[in-house]
């Protein structure tokens, strides 16, 4: 009796783990319509709030393909959230195979509309030559498109690179600059930058105090090279 009671038992739970599998698919893919001959609708949103629906046949990795075509159909229609999308994919090899300079002509695509993430990542990519050709002035040119728009990251990579002088002359009012415009809006990085500058006197005199203000900030973010740098200045005698 005790050995049916428990089979009993064993496929009840069974059936409450497969009801909580589903239950999860449910609420965690709700814009995976699943048709009765085994295709899955996908849609899209584009960034001006219209949508693109792409049909799929079968699994997560055909899925993530149909993802891929879906933001190729949005990129061909001039769509520069599409063209970021698909720059995307092909630069990291997600959903389809690795090709740098599809990938980046997506993305310039993309930052000739001012679309101001792929401003920041063809800056990225010149800076670290990732799918061209290394070149700090195309990377500032970028950045610059970017900061001039308000993103904090780009702003603050233009600020470093001109304070480090990494691919162009070395300016740090300049640099310092930018630099404070990204701490401006808050932003973790710029803020461990602008530590960084007080601590080693980069165009500013050395001020421990002041760097450990700006450390202080940034680490309160959760920025881990703040809160070493923090830990540092703690230790020094005074």
């Amino acid at each position: 009796m005790n050995k049916i009671l428990r089979f009993i038992l064993r496929g009840i739970v069974g059936l409450l783990v497969l009801m909580g599998l589903l239950l999860v698919a449910v609420l965690f893919l709700p814009d995976m319509d699943n048709d009765q001959d085994g295709s899955i609708t996908t849609t899209i949103t584009r960034s001006d709030g219209t949508t693109t629906t792409i049909t799929t046949q079968g699994s997560a990795t055909v899925t993530r393909w149909g993802l891929v075509e879906a933001f190729r159909q949005q990129a061909e229609e001039g769509d520069p959230e599409g063209q970021f999308k698909l720059g995307m994919s092909y630069l990291e090899g997600e959903g389809l195979s690795m090709d740098k300079t599809l990938g980046i002509e997506w993305l310039r695509k993309s930052a000739e509309q001012q679309y101001v993430e792929a401003m920041f990542t063809m800056g990225e990519a010149y800076k670290d030559g990732n799918g061209v050709i290394a070149n700090g002035i195309k990377a500032e040119i970028w950045y610059r498109k970017a900061a001039e728009l308000g993103d904090a990251k780009a702003q603050n990579m233009l600020g470093v690179m001109y304070i480090n002088g990494e691919g162009l002359s070395e300016d740090r009012a300049e640099g310092l600059k930018w630099i404070r415009m990204a701490v401006d809006q808050n932003y973790d990085n710029a803020q461990y930058a602008l530590g960084q500058v007080y601590e080693y006197g980069l165009g500013v005199p050395e001020d421990l105090v002041e760097a450990g203000i700006w450390y202080k900030k940034a680490a309160e973010q959760g920025h881990e090279g703040a809160r070493t740098r923090l830990e540092g200045l703690s230790a020094v005698p005074e």
